[in-house]
Parts: C-alpha cells; sequence; structure tokens
C-alpha cells in the first residue's frame, strides 16, 4: 500500500476539470459523498449525479479511490464506502452497476458469493469486504467527464440493438431485461427509470416463456410493472403500453389491498407494495444506447 502511495506523489497534478468538488482520473470525475445511505439509495444519488458508484478495474484506481476517501471523508467512524459491485443484478455473480465488466477483484476472500450483498471498500487498506446492501456507508461516485474530449475519426458502421453486460436482451420486443436491487415496488421502479427504463410489462406468453426460461430460471418472485391506481378496478402497466396480455394465478387478483404485482410464471397480487423486498425486473429499449451513435 504504502509503495502505491508514494507512487501518486510523483503523479503529474490532474487538470481540475469536473465540475465541484469532483476529483478526475482516468476522464471519469470521483465524488466522495460524507452523508451515510443504503446502497441502493446511494447508486440512485449517484444516478441522479449523472453516474453511477464507481466501478473499478485494477489496482491503481483502487488505491486513487481508498486514498482519495481517506483524505475527503475522514471522521474517525468510517471504516468503509460502498463502490459499486453487487451480487443483486445477476445473483451468484458480482456485477457492477455501471453495467462494466467485473474482471478486477481485491475481495479479502474470493470464495462462493454471498447472495443479496454489496461490495465496500476498505479506507485503511483497500481491501474489499461483503456487506449487508442495507448499511449505510458513506460513498463514492464515478462519472464520465463530459470536458475531457478526444478526437476520433468516425467509421461508417452497421447499428444492431445491443443491451449491457449482465442484462438480457429478446429480439421480439427489441429489449434489454436486467435485475433491480431487493427493494419495495416503488423503489424498484424508480430504479429502472434511472436507466430509462421500468418494471417490465409483458404483452404475449412467448415473452413469459422469455423471462421465465432466460432471466428468471430459478422462478423467484419478482416486482413487474401491473400495477392498480383505482383499488383494483383497472390495471396498468409503469410504461403505459397496452394491458393486452395477463397472466394471474388461481384465485388472483386477490381483493386485498395489494395494489401491484409480483410474478414467477405467473402474475400475484400478494404482498403490500411498500413493505414486502424483492428484486424487479426491468425493461429498456434495447435501441437507446444508439442514439448518439
Amino acid at each position: 500500500m504504502f509503495r502505491l502511495l508514494t507512487i501518486f506523489c510523483f503523479l503529474p497534478l490532474l487538470l481540475a476539470s469536473c465540475p465541484g468538488n469532483g476529483i478526475e482520473w482516468q476522464s471519469k470525475c470521483y465524488y466522495f459523498i460524507k452523508n451515510v445511505t443504503a446502497f441502493v439509495t446511494a447508486d440512485l444519488d449517484c444516478i441522479n449525479r449523472g453516474g453511477h458508484l464507481a466501478s473499478i478495474h485494477d489496482g491503481f484506481t483502487n488505491a486513487f479511490v481508498g486514498q482519495e476517501a481517506m483524505l475527503q471523508i475522514h471522521e474517525s467512524t468510517v471504516s468503509d464506502i460502498w463502490i459499486g459491485a453487487t451480487s443483486y443484478i445477476n445473483p451468484g455473480n458480482w456485477s457492477w452497476t455501471d453495467g462494466t465488466n467485473f474482471t478486477f477483484s481485491h475481495l479479502k476472500n474470493n470464495t462462493a458469493i454471498p447472495s443479496e450483498s454489496c461490495i465496500a471498500l476498505v479506507l485503511s487498506n483497500g481491501i474489499w469486504n461483503t456487506n449487508d446492501c442495507f448499511k449505510e456507508k458513506p460513498y463514492v461516485c464515478a462519472i464520465n467527464n463530459l470536458q475531457t474530449t478526444t478526437t476520433t475519426e468516425k467509421s461508417t458502421t452497421s447499428v444492431y440493438p445491443s443491451c449491457r453486460s449482465n442484462w438480457y436482451y429478446y429480439n421480439e420486443t427489441y429489449s434489454c431485461y436486467f435485475y433491480t436491487p431487493e427493494t419495495d415496488w416503488s423503489s424498484a421502479e424508480e430504479y429502472c427509470q434511472a436507466f430509462e427504463g421500468h418494471l417490465t410489462s409483458i404483452h404475449s406468453q412467448t415473452e413469459m416463456d422469455f423471462i421465465t426460461s432466460s432471466v428468471n430460471p430459478n422462478k423467484f418472485n419478482y416486482w413487474i410493472g401491473l400495477h392498480s391506481t383505482d383499488n383494483k378496478a383497472t390495471w396498468i402497466w409503469t410504461d403505459n403500453s397496452a394491458v393486452n396480455y395477463i397472466n394471474w394465478a388461481t384465485y388472483y387478483p386477490q381483493t386485498s389491498n395489494c395494489t401491484c404485482v409480483l410474478a414467477d410464471d405467473q402474475f400475484r397480487n400478494l404482498l403490500a407494495c411498500s413493505k414486502s423486498n424483492f428484486q424487479g425486473i426491468c425493461k429498456r429499449s434495447a435501441f437507446l444506447d444508439l442514439k448518439s451513435a
């Protein structure tokens, strides 16, 4: 660790081109947030700032984040900070919330991946620890520095829809499907909207079969976008698409106060929207990433 810190002492000064109190490193602006919060709320704040919780892909960046965090967040009670790695998005695997590939790890123990866990960086040594995602910690956001410009020659290529790493593409809907962290229905929908999507709408048995076989093969219960705003007289999708397919399980919908819907391979308005935590499945047009192409 000392050697890495010594190297940083001799690095050239970086241009202060990040707005506010951001610190530039490798064409990104890093913001170290002292306010403590849970992992999902932290990532949503980073999204609102234009980025995500920081992803780390090499030892130098890891040392940079650890060193700057110690300088920026120096309260004696702070021992670690949230970075953007979680097993919520793709259970059984680590993923970065910004969609980049998980190609570098500084975990203390690279053994079995705990389900529903998030990663925090320890300030004293840069080691990563797995944590309960509901714990409240400071965090670091990383945002692409729009003031950093490069000159490139544009090539003419055919443009096809695509999805980020750990997302699932379905050709019939030209959409990407991906998991939210485990949370209540409204927060899951907010998470999807941060990626310009919504909790998934489902419009055919073939789309239902795709989600069941490819996105959710273990048949976990997950939030979908079907909900009611008029005490279950009518049901609507959060993306405002037509309600032309509903796959209620037997004895559903219930007449309880549950106005949002869980699915596995069928639909159920089973639990209270604001008091029950499940992962949701988001749906987002695969063409959105091509708007600037």
